[in-house]
């Protein structure tokens, strides 16, 4: 069913009408959380800028126009995660507005066809996952330099195990504050948004992180 908010794009400014019907979609598909500001700009600018290149109104947009936008954004030099982020923002907004919008703006999902395959998770051309030998080794040369006194070593020291042992993402482990980790006497608490805006807490069972953790602590007071 479309919605009452949107003019239909043959009768009225189609850019303007494009405009309202990206705000719409990129307010009521962005769920609460402390990025919901920079998500919903991202997504604006991702639909922006993907018009401003095809120059053409939605329901004139052909699978061929997603491919060109993707090799225009390789040549520009974004990293394959990137692109692959974008397109599937592109998809969204298609996917919503051939549901909301008046019938016969947008028939179809060209992105659905001219979109490439997902990257491998990661891997790319500028993120390499690391083996078992590799992370010891860091966690070894991380932990002489926390050995040592080193205010910055025993923050990364903390930093990075529990990157390690709890799975979170980089930005929801730096937005956490001290009201979200609750250190117990053989384990520590991790608690913190995720992506989607879940609130979820990590138990973690690792002598290593509380040390790290609490060193740290104590050590910048």
């Amino acid at each position: 069913m479309a919605d009452e908010r949107l003019v239909p794009l043959q009768r009225a400014d189609w850019a303007a009408a494009l405009r309202g019907a990206t705000e719409i979609w990129a307010d009521v598909t962005t769920a609460d959380s402390r990025r919901r500001d920079d998500i919903i700009r991202d997504k604006r600018r991702t639909v922006a800028g993907f018009f401003a290149f095809v120059g053409k109104r939605p329901g004139d947009v052909s699978p061929d126009d997603v491919r060109a936008f993707a090799e225009r954004m390789r040549e520009q030099g974004l990293a394959v995660n990137s692109i692959y982020t974008r397109l599937s923002l592109l998809s969204s907004f298609f996917a919503w507005a051939a549901h909301h919008m008046p019938e016969g703006d947008v028939r179809d999902n060209p992105v659905r066809v001219g979109r490439p395959r997902r990257p491998r998770a990661y891997a790319s051309e500028s993120a390499k996952a690391l083996d078992d030998d590799e992370v010891r080794a860091l966690v070894r040369v991380v932990r002489e330099r926390a050995g040592t006194g080193d205010l910055v070593g025993k923050r990364d020291l903390a930093l990075l195990l529990v990157y390690l042992l709890t799975g979170m993402r980089r930005e929801e482990v730096i937005s956490l504050r001290g009201k979200d980790v609750e250190i117990k006497d053989d384990r520590i608490v991790v608690k913190g948004r995720v992506k989607g805006g879940a609130y979820v807490g990590r138990e973690v069972e690792e002598p290593l992180l509380r040390e790290a953790l609490v060193d740290y602590l104590r050590s910048a007071r």
